[in-house]
């Protein structure tokens, strides 16, 4: 899928010139959007763990994490890689009456532990959330689909970018019965948009049941180009 846009101006402003005259200028500005199948996935597999001794909490959650690292990397591929991502430990407070205001006291403490895993093989996301929530995972906070090179597309889109753009100059040039003769600046912006999931709270399911069905959809690798020409 691919979207063009243009934007246009054509305008005689003074610029410094040699001969201290001013020079007529043709400003355009193409923008372009391309749509890239993703070929890299990345999954936020959170643990959550509660006890009323802080200590205890950290060390359930580093074994539930432990387990789902082991549980993913049992069914992954040599192309999966992990890193952890966050470790985290806070007080639960009681329950306060708002008739009976009074200082809350620490009723408990809830630790979580967040990892990252990568893998370019997208048809296994599904068993991979599967093989981490059988494991103990309790969350899933993010999900995002992805370019492992983002430069072969922001090129081509850039390329598109400045191919519409100079298409629109000779297109208003000839209109307007004026001459292009050089550009006097080049601006370019480039972008990638890959697909995101939004976070949710992910619940383990009996061993029998099938793999959750997810679809990548396309990454939106975006770009625009300004050109600035002198004009006769």
């Amino acid at each position: 899928m691919l979207k063009l846009m243009c934007f246009i101006s054509l305008a005689a402003l003074p610029l410094q010139a040699d001969e201290g005259k001013e020079i007529s200028k043709l400003i355009v500005t193409g923008t372009a959007e391309i749509k890239k199948a993703p070929d890299m996935v990345s999954v936020s597999i959170g643990v959550e763990e509660e006890d009323k001794y802080a200590d205890v909490a950290m060390k359930k959650t580093a074994a539930k994490i432990e387990a789902v690292i082991a549980g993913i990397k049992a069914g992954a591929g040599e192309e999966t890689t992990y890193s952890t991502d966050t470790v985290s430990l806070y007080p639960v407070y009681e329950t306060i009456d708002p008739k009976k205001p009074k200082p809350p006291l620490t009723v408990a403490y809830r630790a979580t532990s967040t990892l990252t895993v990568r893998t370019s093989d997208l048809k296994s996301v599904g068993k991979l959330i599967d093989s981490a929530a059988k494991a103990g995972a309790n969350r899933i906070e993010s999900l995002v689909f992805s370019l492992k090179d983002n430069k072969e597309a922001e090129q081509e889109a850039l390329s598109l970018a400045a191919e519409n753009a100079l298409n629109t100059a000779a297109t208003l040039a000839k209109a307007s019965s004026v001459k292009i003769k050089k550009p006097l600046l080049i601006q370019q912006e480039s972008g990638i948009a890959p697909v995101r999931f939004k976070t949710a709270l992910y619940m383990a399911r009996d061993a029998g049941e099938s793999s959750m069905p997810i679809e990548p959809g396309s990454v939106s690798v975006s770009a625009q180009v300004g050109i600035t020409f002198e004009i006769d």
